[in-house]
């Protein structure tokens, strides 16, 4: 299960708080709630710290989020996550 709520949403920015696994279902649930702020132009920041698992599909959005420039606040277990599947990717 994944839990998503705003924290703080103006005309310019939108804060997202993230919690549970970021897995299956739950990975298209967040990209749905993200892309529409992203496309019209708003910052996006997003707490992640409260994400316990992220699956290879999670980390791959994570990703996506981050190549949009939304600012991604993890885990230090997130951040090695992205990390591994950026090794991967270059290897």
């Amino acid at each position: 299960m994944l839990r998503i709520h705003h924290d703080r949403v103006t005309s310019k920015e939108v804060n997202l708080v993230v919690e549970g696994d970021l897995l299956g279902p739950w990975v298209e649930e967040l990209r749905k709630t993200c892309d529409p702020f992203l496309s019209n132009g708003r910052k996006l920041s997003i707490d992640l710290s409260g994400v316990l698992f992220a699956d290879r599909e999670g980390v791959a959005l994570l990703r996506y989020l981050s190549g949009r420039q939304a600012q991604l606040n993890c885990s230090a277990f997130l951040a090695e996550l992205l990390r591994d599947q950026e090794h991967e990717e270059r290897v």
